[in-house]
C-alpha cells in the first residue's frame, strides 16, 4: 500500500535474480576459492620444465591442459613449448589453431588441408583388411587423406567413410637426422632403430590419431615430442609406448626401443 508498483516490480525482480547467486557464493566460496593453492600450477610448470626447447607436448583429456594453458597464457612460462590437446584434435577449429604460430612456437607441421578434417569429415576411418603387409607412414597418411572414391567404403546408412587396408604401419627413421637434431643423447646413438613399427589396434582410427601421426611424420624429429602421463591406452601414445623415455614429468618419444624405465 505504501510502495509504488513501479518500484516494487523491479525490486522483486532484482531480489529474485540475485538470491540464487548470492546464496551460492556465500555458501560455496570457501570451497571453490583457489587462492594460495599452487599444486596444479606447480605440476604444470614441472611438465613444461621437463621439455626441451621448442617441444611438442601432447596432453591427454582435460586435467593436464588447463594448468598448462594458465602457466603459458597468464604467467608467460615456457611459451616455446606447444601444448597439443589430443581430445580437441577431433575438432576442425582446434586443428586450424595448431596450424598457426603461437607465442614462440612455430605452427604444427600438419600436412592435411582444412577440407580433409572439417567437421563430419574423417571423424573416424574404418579398418578394412586387404593386406597383411606394412605401409610406410607417409603412404598410410596419403591413403587416408585421399578423396578417391575407391579409398572409401559405403556404410549401411548410405554414407561413405575412408578406410585403411592394413593396421600395420612403419615409421622409418633417418639416423643422420636424429643425430643432426640431437633427438637422443650421444650414448644412445648406437641404439637408434631404423624404423618404428606401429600396430594400430581396434576397428577404427579416429581423426585426432590421424592428425597426431601426421604431426610426428612431418616433424621428422626436428622438434622433440613429448606425452604427458595419466592414461594407459596404447592409442593415447600412438601405439609407440616401447619408444618412450621418461624425462622428468613427461615421456619423450625417441627412436630407441624400450627406453622407458
Amino acid at each position: 500500500q505504501y510502495i509504488s508498483p513501479k518500484i516494487t516490480l523491479p525490486a522483486v525482480l532484482a531480489v529474485s535474480m540475485l538470491a540464487a547467486p548470492v546464496l551460492m557464493a556465500s555458501q560455496n566460496w570457501d570451497d571453490h576459492n583457489r587462492a594460495g593453492r599452487y599444486t596444479a600450477l606447480a605440476m604444470a610448470k614441472a611438465y613444461l620444465s621437463s621439455c626441451d626447447k621448442d617441444a611438442i607436448l601432447f596432453t591427454i583429456v582435460d586435467n593436464d591442459p588447463f594448468p598448462l594453458w594458465y602457466a603459458q597464457e597468464i604467467e608467460g612460462y615456457r611459451t616455446d613449448v606447444r601444448i597439443v590437446n589430443t581430445s580437441l584434435l577431433m575438432t576442425d577449429w582446434y586443428i586450424d589453431q595448431m596450424k598457426r604460430k603461437a607465442y614462440e612456437s612455430e605452427p604444427m607441421p600438419i600436412s592435411l588441408s582444412h577440407d580433409k578434417y572439417v567437421q563430419g569429415t574423417r571423424d573416424y576411418m574404418l579398418y578394412y583388411p586387404v593386406s597383411e603387409g606394412r605401409a610406410e607412414l607417409g603412404q598410410f597418411i596419403n591413403f587416408l587423406s585421399s578423396d578417391n572414391p575407391k579409398y572409401k567404403k559405403e556404410l549401411k546408412n548410405g554414407h561413405s567413410v575412408n578406410f585403411y587396408p592394413t593396421n600395420k604401419v612403419r615409421f622409418n627413421v633417418n639416423k643422420e637426422e636424429i643425430i643432426k637434431n640431437k633427438a637422443v643423447l650421444p650414448a644412445l646413438y648406437d641404439s637408434i632403430v631404423p624404423y618404428i613399427d606401429i600396430d594400430i589396434k581396434g576397428d577404427a582410427l579416429y581423426k585426432n590419431r590421424l592428425v597426431m601421426l601426421d604431426i610426428c611424420y612431418n616433424n621428422n624429429w626436428k622438434r622433440p615430442v613429448y606425452f604427458t602421463g595419466g592414461r594407459f591406452g596404447d592409442d593415447d601414445y600412438l601405439w609407440m609406448k616401447d619408444y618412450l623415455q621418461r624425462d622428468g614429468m613427461v615421456y619423450k618419444l625417441i627412436p630407441v626401443k624400450r627406453a622407458i624405465p
